[in-house]
Order: structure tokens, then C-alpha cells, then sequence
């Protein structure tokens, strides 16, 4: 059964052959003359290794939308304020082991929640859609309509997004979180404006001087939630890493790229538990970039046209940082040494011929 999110029932697998390259270098080394390779499905009566399944009671995801938009128009320009919102109820997520072991001493295999009735069996996952998301935001709009050689686009949004899953370390119990993509703040603002240059002369000059615009994209939002986690993990169920105990404020009134977070407020639980943090209790850096274009049409006849282009991506050359080391007791916890896909300053150059 694929476990990709965006299936509808009846679910449906797919299966092909894996072909072997070995240390060959890229060329198979299994072939048809070989002979077919003997089955290596586990016994259905005592199966091992991994189960995954689909909930009896699945039901299809429904998605409830809110809209409320106000416009005013005012001199020109077009002022919009007004709220979205979204509340999905069924929301299908797969639930990655309902094997897991409690949180205890001893060997894994022999506590987890099955093993009385499948022994050699590690995970069972399920594909369910008992979870739940929401999402409120304002929307601010300021739209400038072309006057004077000026267009200008600006919002503002403020919003806040929240999902259910199981706990990594517990699937029986469902955390109320926010999401992996919350973004509190974002603002944008996009201009044109065609430079009044070349007015004022003639022949060459002119041709070279007029008709240049240029565009302008900004860009500042606030950072993606992350989780703070032990650098081993300590409650010994096997789902890998887990959260520490959250004793004080991870917030800082000043963070920095050197210390992002209150690495004091953050402990390891006693070994063999499940820690308290709550999950994506914090966010990360934010974001910002500075995007310009120069550009010239020159007319090459009653339907072609020459493009010139100077383009300039995070003129500023501004670091946009990724989110911070956060596994607790290892080099540079609370630290952001990263940039992540954030770009520095590129310049390129274009010509286009559009016909």
C-alpha cells in the first residue's frame, strides 16, 4: 500500500522488479537468464519485519473554507483587509508504528505492543484519518494601479496554522501542534516603473535611453517552527529522536545567529521516558530577499520584439539563515550555521527575441 498522502480510496500498490547493479558500475547484475529469484515474502502466518495498513474507518478528508474580504478603492489605488481560514477535519496521515515499544528498560523487541501476537514483527503502519488541521490568517492589500509610469503590489499576512498527529514516541497520544509550514508574518511588496529616461533627446541617444523599466520584488517573513531533540535518543522505543523536558522560556528577546534559543531551558528526561517539549515549539530565523530587473523592449519589425534584461536576485546580498542546531548536548546546539537553500547575490544578463 503506497503511503502517499494524496491517494484516494481504494488504495492500490504498485510493485516492479528492483534490478541489482552490484559493484558492477551501474550495469545489472541480475538478468533473465539467471533464473528467477525464489520468493522472500514472510510466512502470512507468522510474518516479520514491516505491516503497513489502512484504517477500517477511513474516510475521505473534508476541508472547510472561510473567506471575508473587504475593498475600498480610494484615488486610484485599491486598500483590501479581510480573513481566510480553514478547518479540515478526517485529515489523513500515516501513522508511522503502532509497534512501537513503551518507554522502558530492556530490549525493544520483546516490549513492543504486539510481540505476544506477531514476535518477529518491528513496525505496522497505518494510513488513518482521524487528525485534524486549522488555519486563520488577515490579509492586508495595498495595490497601487499604474499611474505615472508606477505600478505597486504590497500584502500582509498574519496567520497561524496548526495540525493533530500521534507522538512520534507514543502514537497513542495525538499532540495539537503547530504546523511544519507556520509562518506567522509575511510581507511582500512588488513594483514597476518605467524610467522617464531619454525624454529629452533624440537619434541614437534616445533609442539607447528610453523605454527602460525596472521591477522590484521584496520579500520578509518569519521563520519555520523546528523541534528541539536529545542527540540520543533517551526513552527507548526505537522511533529514533525524541524531545527533551522543557523546564523554563526557550525564547530570547534578542536571539542571534550564535545563540537562537534559551539553551538552558531545555533538559534531558530521566532515560527510559518521554520527554514534556512540546513539538515545533520554536521558529527559526526569518527570511528576506531583495529581487530587481532592468529591462527594454526594441521593436524589430510589427510583430517581433527584442528583450534586454538585467536581472539581480538578493541585491542586498542578504543572509537568509536556516533553522538552528537543535539537538540537545551536541557541538553548536542553539547555534544557526546554515543557510539552507537561501541564495546569495546573482547577477545574470538576457536577451530574448519574442515573436
Amino acid at each position: 500500500m503506497s503511503q502517499s498522502l494524496m491517494k484516494n480510496p481504494p488504495f492500490v500498490g504498485t510493485y516492479g522488479p528492483v534490478t541489482s547493479t552490484g559493484a558492477s558500475g551501474g550495469v545489472p547484475s541480475l538478468r533473465l537468464s539467471d533464473g528467477l529469484p525464489l520468493p522472500t515474502a514472510t510466512d502470512a502466518a507468522n510474518p516479520s519485519g514491516t505491516i503497513i495498513g489502512v484504517a477500517r474507518d477511513f474516510k475521505n478528508t473534508r476541508v472547510q473554507q472561510v473567506n471575508l474580504i473587504t475593498e475600498k478603492e480610494l484615488a486610484g489605488s485599491v486598500f483590501a483587509a479581510g480573513y481566510v481560514g480553514s478547518r479540515g477535519a478526517h485529515v489523513a496521515f500515516a501513522v508511522p508504528n503502532l509497534d512501537l515499544a513503551p518507554p522502558g528498560p530492556g530490549a525493544i523487541q520483546q516490549r513492543r505492543t504486539y510481540f505476544a501476537q506477531l514476535p518477529n514483527v518491528t513496525t505496522i503502519g497505518l494510513f488513518a484519518s482521524d487528525f485534524e488541521s486549522s488555519y486563520d490568517a488577515m490579509q492586508l492589500v495595498f495595490q497601487r494601479r499604474h499611474r505615472n509610469g508606477l505600478t505597486i503590489g504590497s500584502n500582509y499576512v498574519l496567520a497561524h496554522t496548526r495540525w493533530t498527529q500521534p507522538s512520534p514516541n507514543d502514537v497513542s497520544v495525538v499532540e495539537r501542534f503547530d504546523a511544519d509550514f507556520d509562518i506567522r508574518h509575511r510581507f511582500v511588496f512588488s513594483a514597476n516603473y518605467e524610467i522617464p529616461f531619454g525624454g529629452s533627446f533624440t537619434g541614437a541617444a534616445k533609442r539607447v535611453l528610453a523605454g527602460w523599466q525596472v521591477n522590484g520584488v521584496a520579500y520578509w517573513q518569519t521563520g519555520l517552527p523546528f523541534n528541539v531533540t536529545n542527540s540520543t535518543a533517551r526513552a527507548n522505543t526505537s522511533a529514533g529522536a525524541d524531545r527533551p523536558n522543557l523546564s523554563g522560556d526557550p525564547t530570547l528577546s534578542n536571539p542571534t545567529v550564535e545563540q537562537w534559543f534559551n539553551t538552558a531551558a531545555f533538559t534531558a528526561q530521566t532515560i527510559n521516558t518521554i520527554g514534556n517539549a512540546p513539538r515545533n515549539a520554536l521558529h527559526g530565523p526569518p527570511q528576506r530577499r531583495l529581487d530587481l530587473s532592468l529591462f527594454k523592449d526594441v521593436s524589430l519589425g510589427a510583430t517581433a520584439k527584442l528583450q534586454l534584461r538585467v536581472e539581480g536576485y538578493n541585491v542586498t546580498n542578504t543572509p537568509s539563515f536556516a533553522n538552528p542546531n537543535a539537538a540537545l548536548s551536541a557541538p553548536g546546539f542553539g547555534s544557526v550555521t546554515s543557510i539552507g537553500n537561501s541564495i546569495p547575490r546573482q547577477m545574470q544578463f538576457a536577451v530574448k527575441v519574442l515573436f
